[in-house]
C-alpha cells in the first residue's frame, strides 16, 4: 500500500518535470523569437529613415517586446529553479520506494502473545508455511507475519 502512494507520487512528479520542461522549451523559444525580432527592429533603426512618429512608433514596440522578454525570462527562471527541486524530489521519491521494497521484502514477523507451548497447532502452519504472507487473527486482532 505504502509503495503504491509512494509509486503515485513519483508518477506525478515526472508528470510535473515532463510538463515543465515543454514549458522551459516553450519559454525559450519565446525569447529566441522576440530577440530576433528585436534585432530585426535595430536593423530598422540602424538602416531605415523616418520622422519622429514613426521613431516613436518603432520605440513604443521595442518597449513592449522588451517587457514581454522579461516576463518570458523570468517564467524562464522560476521554471529552472522549480524543475531542480522536482528532480530532487524525485530522486528522493525513488530512493524511498527502493528502501521500502527492501523493508517489505525483509520483513519478519515476531509472534508477541503466541507460543509453541500453548498454541502449537497454529505455530505449526507457520512452520509448514501453509498460511505463509497471510493475516493471522489472534484474539481478535490482525497479526501479520
Amino acid at each position: 500500500m505504502q509503495t503504491q502512494i509512494m509509486e503515485g507520487q513519483l508518477k506525478g512528479l515526472k508528470t510535473i518535470i515532463e510538463e515543465s520542461s515543454v514549458k522551459i522549451k516553450e519559454n525559450k523559444e519565446i525569447v529566441s523569437k522576440i530577440d530576433r525580432r528585436i534585432n530585426d527592429l535595430h536593423h530598422i533603426l540602424e538602416l531605415g529613415s523616418f520622422n519622429a512618429c514613426q521613431g516613436y512608433l518603432i520605440s513604443a514596440e521595442i518597449r513592449d517586446i522588451l517587457i514581454a522578454k522579461r516576463e518570458a525570462k523570468n517564467n524562464l527562471s522560476i521554471l529552472m529553479r522549480n524543475i531542480g527541486s522536482l528532480e530532487k524530489a524525485l530522486k528522493t521519491t525513488e530512493k524511498q520506494i527502493k528502501n521500502v521494497e527492501v523493508e517489505l521484502s525483509t520483513q519478519k514477523y515476531h509472534f508477541r502473545e503466541m507460543t509453541e507451548e500453548n498454541d502449537k497447532s497454529l505455530m505449526s502452519l507457520i512452520k509448514t508455511e501453509k498460511i505463509s504472507n497471510k493475516k493471522l487473527r489472534v484474539n481478535n486482532k490482525k497479526r501479520y507475519h
